[in-house]
């Protein structure tokens, strides 16, 4: 069954950090989303599966998709800034996983692919929405840890 959501975003490289001092100097390619409020609507899901404890930080730079991190190397600089501002549909599905300190959804996006090709770059296995991020100091609850393989299992139905 497909339970996959389908919504828009604008492609931003080099984003600036929100409400950081600190500006990150490395290349960074996201799909901006809206601000809708996409975040704090799965937050308010996730305090009231695991707790208040389990409140989150925004994401860095607003409810996005990560296509290119900032510690990746980009062979094809000529292609940077390409795309910039060009709007982008891609579907998203609802199971939020947790995954390292970051609480996220599943993305599904082939064309997402094609722009990491066209800069050089290797397929990228796991895309997702960052809905956010667990402070340090909170432990991550053992039935929150759940991978995108998992998830995508349990789509298709092959994971009971």
């Amino acid at each position: 069954m497909n339970n996959r959501i389908i919504t828009t975003g604008k492609l931003v490289y080099d984003p600036h950090r929100q409400d950081f001092r600190k500006t990150n100097k490395t290349r960074t390619l996201i799909v901006q989303l809206p601000r809708d409020g996409l975040d704090i609507y799965y937050q308010w899901f996730i305090r009231k599966q695991f707790g208040e404890n389990a409140a989150l930080q925004r994401p860095m730079f607003g409810t996005h998709v990560t296509i290119v991190a900032g510690n990746e190397h980009v062979p094809n600089m000529s292609m940077w800034k390409k795309h910039q501002g060009e709007t982008v549909t891609f579907e998203y599905g609802p199971a939020v996983r947790n995954h390292w300190q970051f609480w996220s959804l599943p993305v599904y996006s082939e064309y997402f692919q094609e722009l990491r090709a066209e800069l050089g770059m290797k397929r990228e296995p796991d895309f997702h929405i960052t809905i956010g991020r667990q402070y340090d100091w909170q432990p991550i609850h053992r039935k929150a840890r759940r991978r995108a393989w998992e998830i995508r299992l349990e789509e298709e139905g092959e994971l009971a």
